[in-house]
């Protein structure tokens, strides 16, 4: 079932929790549209055509022209339901938006494959780990006050005993480094993802308080972690004096309408039932064990108000719920060895960067169990959106956001890119060599991983995988670097403690010097496979 409306308004950790591989079988062929324009964004349509004496052209109502044709929605809305039927997916909804409200919206398929409801942008859905992007600006909020700052030590706020660092004499953890993914933690141990019971926020962080042991020094590197925002909404509630729940609702929910929306079970209704990847097998609802990590259930046409409100740089309609400079900085790292040397891409508060096709994207995605979710938005083009699916299945939302995004830039001339540095032979040799993994997310992952980056015949650099693949390393400066289709410098090499460190994606150490090598570098711009800008999946 196929529903669309107009409206003027973990992440991977999740797999150490196992999922059934059964094949799913084909949506209902009863599928059918519905089109519910809204009046008011028609008549502030209407207007703005009949003043170039356009209206009788206007052939499909409910489109705000700054973007998009009506046609162009058609296609986009054709191409989600082909990926959701492709993929079994029981149902997914969408929200485009841009500064003004919700430009288009649609529902998908089912909500529930038992009842047949209609998914829609009004359905409820799980949105996992882009709870985080609440947490993070109820914290900037709380940072207008003189007795708080992102840059207390975490120590000030919350109990001994919830975490641990070796360096804290020399480097405490503060509350920027957990929005930033810069404490040294490491993810949740399974015990914590499979742990289904609600609970209270302390309770939670008390039971397992040795996952939250700094494994490298605090401000290194931006390494993903659950942990993080689970301390980070305990500082909330006891800096604030109120519970996360309300908090949240107080600051955020409320000024931006968002009246659907909770982080507990017991407070939600109209909850899309979330399926494993087959499309069939009901998941129970995992309450998590830190809700500000990941617990958040609310409408698509509800987050579309958060993308607006961003876009906005933090208004929304009356409100200001966010500051221009409080906006800026949830946007840009500050914390990371590569942040304080300059690189402005990565992992800021609650929402990261990337490219697609050389446009500037934020945004964020996140794992409910059994839900799918991911926002974004471009600032350059003033559009964003939100989209979700009560389905894990990874690879079709991947390729629902690949076109949605594509669709939202198709019409618009890539930035021109950068000019290629051109650096000194011997600055580059520096950097050549084999790296080892300085730091990963899970306990059970390897620190065997390696790279190596090389010096190809042209006197450029180029990173080679386990796999042999190797991708050019294009100059931005005299230390940072880009890749083919982005727009400006995503990784960099770096000095800190005697070591030289290359931050990507992944955070390397160098250990070895390679000899010269002699290989030519592809095609400067060619696409790189698997690659779209520095983020987490």
């Amino acid at each position: 079932m196929v529903l669309f409306e107009s409206s003027d308004a973990t992440e991977t950790g999740k797999t150490v929790r196992g999922r059934n591989a059964a094949r799913a079988v084909r949506a209902h062929a009863e599928d059918r549209l519905i089109v519910v324009p809204d009046e008011h964004h028609l008549m502030s349509i209407a207007k703005r055509l009949l003043m170039f004496g356009l209206l009788a052209t206007m052939t499909t109502p409910g489109i705000s022209p700054a973007h998009h044709a009506a046609t162009d929605f058609e296609d986009l809305r054709r191409s989600i339901e082909g990926i959701r039927t492709d993929a079994d997916v029981p149902g997914a909804a969408l929200v485009i938006v841009d500064g003004n409200g919700t430009i288009w919206s649609a529902g998908f398929g089912v909500a529930d494959n038992t009842s047949r409801e209609p998914a829609t942008p009004d359905t409820v859905f799980r949105i996992g780990s882009v709870t985080k992007i609440f947490t993070a600006a109820a914290l900037v909020q709380l940072a207008r006050r003189d007795n708080f700052s992102l840059d207390d030590p975490v120590s000030k706020h919350v109990p001994p005993g919830l975490f641990f660092n070796r360096w804290q004499n020399e480097q405490p953890i503060t509350v920027a480094h957990l929005m930033e993914h810069t404490s040294g933690f490491r993810d949740w141990t399974k015990a914590e993802f499979d742990y289904n019971i609600p609970v209270d926020l302390e309770a939670g962080l008390a039971f397992s308080p040795q996952s939250r042991t700094a494994q490298w020094k605090p401000g290194m590197h931006s390494v993903y972690s659950n942990s993080n925002y689970g301390l980070a909404g305990l500082v909330l509630e006891r800096v604030s004096g109120k519970g996360y729940e309300a908090v949240i609702r107080d600051t955020l929910f409320t000024p931006l309408g968002m009246h659907s929306a909770t982080s507990l079970q017991a407070r939600t209704s109209n909850l899309a039932t979330g399926y494993d990847s087959d499309g069939i097998t009901p998941i129970p609802y995992w309450h998590m064990i830190q809700r500000p990590a990941a617990a958040i259930n609310a409408t698509p046409r509800e987050m579309g108000a958060l993308v607006t409100m961003l876009l906005n740089r933090g208004r929304y309609h009356e409100h200001t719920v966010l500051t221009l400079g409080e906006v800026q900085r949830m946007e840009l790292p500050h914390t990371s060895l590569a942040a304080r040397n300059g690189l402005q891409f990565g992992y800021g508060l609650g929402m990261y960067s990337y490219y697609r096709d050389r446009f500037r994207f934020m945004g964020h995605g996140g794992d409910g169990d059994g839900y799918l979710s991911r926002f974004g938005y471009c600032r350059q083009l003033g559009v964003g959106y939100f989209v979700t699916i009560n389905s894990y299945n990874a690879r079709a939302l991947r390729r629902m956001r690949r076109a949605i995004e594509e669709q939202l830039i198709r019409d618009h001339r890539p930035p021109a890119a950068p000019t290629i540095s051109r650096l000194d032979e011997r600055r580059l040799a520096r950097y050549t060599g084999r790296y080892a993994l300085a730091a990963w997310r899970f306990d059970w992952q390897s620190s065997r991983r390696s790279l190596l980056v090389g010096l190809a015949a042209d006197g450029s650099l180029y990173t080679e995988n386990r796999s042999g693949e190797r991708t050019p390393l294009l100059a931005v400066s005299k230390n940072t670097f880009r890749r083919a289709g982005e727009n400006g410098a995503t990784s960099g090499f770096f000095e800190a403690d005697g070591r030289l460190f290359f931050e990507e994606d992944d955070s390397w150490a160098k250990i070895t010097d390679p000899p010269r090598d002699t290989a030519r570098r592809s095609e400067v711009d060619a696409p790189l496979p698997g690659r779209s800008g520095a983020e987490p999946e």
